[in-house]
Parts: structure tokens; C-alpha cells; sequence
């Protein structure tokens, strides 16, 4: 996906905004999935994988994946489809592994403290303690 890059200042955020309009990208084959969003189930996130056709502008074979949610996207160009799905394949280990799995098991404990009986456990290794007092502060 090619993109054609303006730049836009404004006064009103201290930031600078870049706005890009996408271009279609001719694919030789491609493969979406839908993931749902945890919080809201009416909002999902869209991740395609795709071959770009060459181009003369492009003349070296790439794989490419984009990520699209309502708000914005990400597109990630990788040497190969072997090389996407080693990173792919990390990720996928990080999230199945031991370590990640207790961690998980004991903020889902937590949180489930917080829905069934409206107890908050002050661990700051699990819970935005920051966030909490702002929230009291502001109350």
C-alpha cells in the first residue's frame, strides 16, 4: 500500500499530524481475519496479509500486513512470508508461555475481585495505581 504523505499543523494539539491517503494495492493473494475488540463488542479490528503485485516502482517481493481499526492502521512490509511469521510466531510464544500465562491468570483473578464484589487489591503490579488516584482526586 502506497501513500501519498502531506503534513498538517495546527494550533489547537501539541503534536504533529500526518495524514496519508491510501492508495489500492494490486495483490497476488491475501488473507483477512476479524478480532473482535474485548471492551465493545461493536467495534473490531481487521489484520490482512498480502503479496503485493510488482511494480516498477516495487520490483523486489515482499510480504506485507496490514492492521485497520476504525480509528487508524499500520501497515508492516517484511522481506518474506518466512520472516513475518517468525516475528508472528514470537508473539505467539510470548502470549502462550508459562510466565505469560500466571501473569494472566492472576489479573483475570483480580479483575474478576472487581466485577463479582467491587474489591480493588492495591497491586501496583497489576492495577494503574496512578490512574485510581486521579480517579479519586477528580471525585
Amino acid at each position: 500500500m502506497n501513500t501519498t504523505k502531506s503534513f498538517e499543523y495546527t494550533k489547537t494539539f501539541k503534536a504533529k499530524i500526518i495524514t496519508s491517503r491510501p492508495h489500492f494495492v494490486q495483490k497476488v493473494c491475501v488473507y483477512k481475519a476479524k478480532v473482535d475488540d474485548a471492551y465493545n463488542s461493536r467495534f473490531h479490528s481487521i489484520i490482512t496479509i498480502f503479496i503485493p503485485k510488482l511494480r516498477l516502482d516495487y520490483k523486489k517481493p515482499c510480504v506485507m500486513c496490514h492492521i485497520q481499526n476504525g480509528n487508524g492502521s499500520v501497515l508492516i512490509r517484511a522481506e518474506s512470508p518466512e520472516k513475518l511469521a517468525e516475528t508472528f510466531t514470537a508473539l505467539a510464544n510470548t502470549l502462550l508461555s508459562e510466565k505469560w500465562f500466571d501473569l494472566w491468570q492472576e489479573i483475570n483473578h483480580l479483575s474478576e475481585g472487581i466485577i463479582d464484589n467491587n474489591q480493588l487489591l492495591l497491586d501496583e503490579e497489576f492495577v494503574d495505581t496512578q490512574d485510581l488516584e486521579k480517579q479519586i482526586d477528580v471525585d
